[in-house]
């Protein structure tokens, strides 16, 4: 099981598998935002919104040992970061039980 203690573990295995999830024009075209709190074995939370007059809302993403990146739950499922964190939180403890797989 891998598991990714800082955002910058993950930024640098998804690039080194030459994916582009976290370059800044991928970012700037999606309004995203990348919070810096791992969780788990490799839980973090974005923030994203459609167009800059809109509302932002988050998703819980989890960072794969192959350096693929998924959303866990549904994706902008989370009005608040609050609500994200607790979710990433929750998402966490089942990593934890289940050995690094939510």
């Amino acid at each position: 099981m891998t598991t990714f203690r800082s955002i910058a573990d993950i930024k640098a295995r998804n690039a080194a598998v030459g994916n582009f999830w976290f370059s800044p024009d991928t970012l700037r075209f999606f309004n995203s935002d990348v919070y810096g709190e791992v969780y788990g074995s490799g839980l973090f939370i974005t923030s994203e919104r459609m167009e800059l007059h809109m509302p932002k809302l988050y998703t819980v993403r989890y960072a794969r040992a192959d350096g693929d990146i998924s959303t866990v739950g549904k994706f902008q499922g989370h009005n608040t970061l609050g609500w994200a964190r607790k979710a990433a939180k929750q998402w966490a403890a089942i990593d934890a039980f289940f050995g690094g797989k939510p």
